[in-house]
C-alpha cells in the first residue's frame, strides 16, 4: 500500500456564490489531520471544526475526526425556533475527499478557481 505522502499539505475549497462557504483540511505526514468547514449566510453563520487522523482507501481520502464541533451564530434579532446561537458535538465523524481532486489541486490564492480544492502549501 502506498504511503500517499504526496498528499501531505494544506488544502482549501471555496464555493462561489452569494453565501460564503469554505472547507479547509490539513493532512500531516504523521497521519494526523485537521478539518474546518464554515458558511456565512444571510440568517446565520456556522462552523464545524475537528481533528483526528487521515488515511487513503482506494480513491478516497478519509479524515476521521474524534469530535466535530459545530458552532452556529444567528444573525436575527428576533428569536425564532430552530435559529440562534448553539453548539453541537458529533463524535467519530468521517469526512470523504477524493484523492484525484487533491492530487490535481492548483495553488490557492486570489486567482485560484472556485468550487474546487486548491493547495495552500
Amino acid at each position: 500500500m502506498a504511503s500517499h505522502q504526496d498528499l501531505v499539505g494544506d488544502y482549501t475549497y471555496i464555493k462561489g456564490g452569494s453565501e460564503k462557504y469554505q472547507q479547509d483540511v490539513s493532512l500531516k505526514s504523521d497521519g494526523s489531520a485537521t478539518y474546518r468547514e464554515y458558511q456565512q449566510g444571510k440568517s446565520e453563520d456556522w462552523e464545524r471544526v475537528g481533528s483526528g487522523t487521515w488515511k487513503v482507501d482506494e480513491e478516497i481520502v478519509w479524515v476521521h475526526c474524534r469530535e466535530l464541533k459545530k458552532t452556529t451564530k444567528g444573525k436575527s434579532v428576533m428569536k425564532l425556533p430552530g435559529f440562534g446561537n448553539e453548539e453541537k458535538v458529533d463524535f467519530n465523524v468521517a469526512v470523504e475527499l477524493k484523492v484525484k481532486q487533491l492530487q490535481t489541486a492548483p495553488p490557492a490564492g486570489p486567482d485560484a478557481p472556485k468550487s474546487r480544492w486548491t493547495r495552500v502549501k
